[in-house]
């Protein structure tokens, strides 16, 4: 569990607004298709200190979770 600044964060999962939208992810090269996003919140300020959508390839198979920062839409495979 992350620390920030002496505040502990818990876990809250948050649907993605986005849901089913293929992206790609610059960090490790691959498309995926939105699934969800996990929200970290302070207990102190209940604002969020991190973020993290997670994504699984087209066809399926295991998720990954990826920065939100690295995504981009990604273009139709036709």
């Amino acid at each position: 569990m992350s620390l920030h600044n002496g505040e502990r964060a818990v876990h809250e999962f948050e649907r993605h607004p986005r849901d089913g939208e293929r992206v790609l992810d610059a960090a490790t090269g691959q498309v995926g298709i939105i699934d969800g996003q996990e929200v970290l919140r302070s207990t102190w300020t209940d604002k969020p200190v991190d973020r993290r959508v997670w994504l699984v390839p087209p066809g399926g198979g295991h998720q990954w979770p990826a920065d939100p920062g690295h995504l981009s839409p990604a273009p139709d495979p036709t």
